[in-house]
């Protein structure tokens, strides 16, 4: 089981909170934020900047007891609206990090959920969380999925991947909304402290139009309007659920979408906002569904994290006082999984890539310029994936082996003159490693580091069990981690290349 530590006292500012973490100077570029940065948020200059944790020397063990320990903090682990129950049991394979980050005060699933069911093959849609499904003791049971056909609501095949907020369905009662049966069933797993970012971010709906609105007409006015508006539109959902990527365009005061006229500003910002009251009040959106346009605009990804910072998700439960919580700068602490956090260096993720920084500092920069009530964005990213080096309780032969392996990874790692020298070290160890621990490492454990993998488990999983931090796992920096878990990668994985 996840172990438990004295709690250590710290301020609550956001300036101490970073200097708890050892997260400010100008020594190490990209792993801190300098002083400079910190007076430009100050004077509202800079509205954005990022750091990965997963690049940095700070322990695992100092990260969480500082996270735990602040009385207003809880990280947002952001998973999506899916099948919950095997990680709760602690079954569903490198899922399970998904317990180790979002329990105990470390965080909190933040659920996305404007994901696609799986379709029969799955090969598209989520086929990770599996939302077309319900998993039963690692069986997986397929939903009826219905959608609007333009008079009611009819049965589809599963030849394509649905928008899961449009979809209907039954659970064993009447027809409902897909997300609703998925929100019931995480709802009765009382480990966790569920939120959906719909309902978060519907809370303050008057702001989020708001915000909606500037950066849609910005994006409109820009010499290249169709680009900048994909960052606010990334797909259109039609009301059958079939999803498409389109573009967005202004002409003469008019907005459409692929042959649909969405009419003035605010009116697409009505539009827009359809998708979030799909899952927040899906009766009312289903008494509305007959007049609604058969093609609805949903709001990019990338721009609803960009949200979820802003409107500080971070702090789920506490009144914001800005002087104390939100400035200079607003610490938007932030559990992300293998794609978006990746395992550095190996890979670092897609929020590291240079189009995706741009676009957040573009983003922030104009909500900070045109709303005063919200504050500068520091986004700090980290690695869920760490916690893929926790064996179960259910595989106790597992402890000691890992253990050795982070006792090697430490030792060795820490004699690296530069990162790239440490992550061939690293990959070296865990071959040796890997050749020594043959047949006797569990299966369940190996299959976690299979790309892709999700709730529905290829290996015999157990019928429950405890996350284990094994021995120096608190003591490893996050680098290490990140590094040992991108060797393990590599190894189980051919086509996965150092870059």
């Amino acid at each position: 089981m996840l172990l438990a530590h004295d709690s250590c006292q710290v301020d609550h500012s956001p300036l101490a909170l970073l200097e708890s973490l050892d997260l400010i100077g100008d020594d190490h570029p990209g792993e801190k934020i300098s002083r400079e940065r910190i007076d430009q948020f100050a004077q509202r200059r800079c509205a954005f900047d990022w750091l990965h944790l997963g690049q940095t020397n700070l322990t695992i063990g100092r990260l969480l007891d500082v996270v735990v320990a602040h009385p207003h903090l809880l990280p947002p682990r952001s998973g999506h609206m899916g099948n919950w129950q095997a990680i709760a049991s602690g079954r569903a394979g490198a899922m399970d990090f998904n317990r180790c980050a979002a329990t105990h005060g470390r965080g909190y699933p933040l659920v996305y959920a404007f994901n696609q069911t799986e379709d029969a093959n799955l090969s598209r849609g989520d086929c990770v969380y599996l939302p077309g499904s319900l998993i039963e003791q690692g069986r997986r049971i397929e939903l009826p999925l219905l959608t609007w056909d333009g008079q009611g609501f009819t049965l589809r095949d599963r030849s394509h991947a649905l928008f899961t907020p449009f979809v209907r369905s039954r659970d064993q009662g009447p027809l409902e909304a897909l997300t609703r049966i998925h929100a019931r069933r995480m709802a009765g797993l009382t480990e966790f402290r569920f939120g959906l970012e719909p309902e978060v971010l519907m809370r303050d709906e008057s702001t989020l139009r708001g915000v909606l609105a500037t950066l849609i007409d910005a994006a409109a006015a820009q010499s290249n309007a169709r680009i900048a508006l994909q960052e606010v539109f990334g797909r259109q959902a039609g009301l059958d659920g079939i999803v498409t990527r389109q573009d967005m365009f202004r002409t003469d005061g008019v907005y459409s979408m692929n042959g649909t006229d969405y009419g003035s500003l605010e009116q697409t910002v009505d539009t827009a906002i359809l998708p979030f009251l799909a899952v927040t009040e899906p009766e009312r959106f289903d008494a509305l569904i007959a007049a609604l346009p058969r093609q609805i605009p949903v709001v990019a990804a990338p721009l609803i994290q960009m949200l979820c910072g802003l409107f500080s998700t971070h702090y789920p439960d506490s009144q914001i006082d800005r002087a104390t919580m939100t400035q200079p700068f607003n610490p938007h602490f932030h559990w992300g999984a293998r794609d978006m956090a990746g395992y550095p260096p190996l890979h670092n993720g897609y929020f590291a890539r240079s189009s995706r920084v741009k676009n957040a500092a573009k983003i922030c920069d104009t909500v900070l310029r045109n709303f005063s009530q919200i504050d500068p964005l520091l986004f700090i990213l980290m690695p869920v994936t760490i916690f893929m080096l926790c064996p179960t309780s259910a595989h106790e032969g597992d402890h000691a082996l890992v253990a050795d392996l982070i006792k090697r990874v430490r030792k060795q790692s820490a004699q690296a003159v530069h990162r790239e020298q440490a992550m061939e070290q690293v990959q070296a160890l865990v071959e040796v490693w890997l050749d020594e621990v043959q047949g006797r490492i569990s299966p369940y454990f190996m299959a976690r580091f299979e790309r892709h993998s999700g709730v529905l488990q290829k290996a015999a999983a157990p019928v429950s069990s405890e996350p284990v931090e094994p021995a120096g796992f608190r003591d490893m920096s996050l680098s290490q981690a990140c590094m040992t878990v991108g060797a393990l990668m590599a190894a189980c994985n051919a086509a996965t290349q150092v870059k």
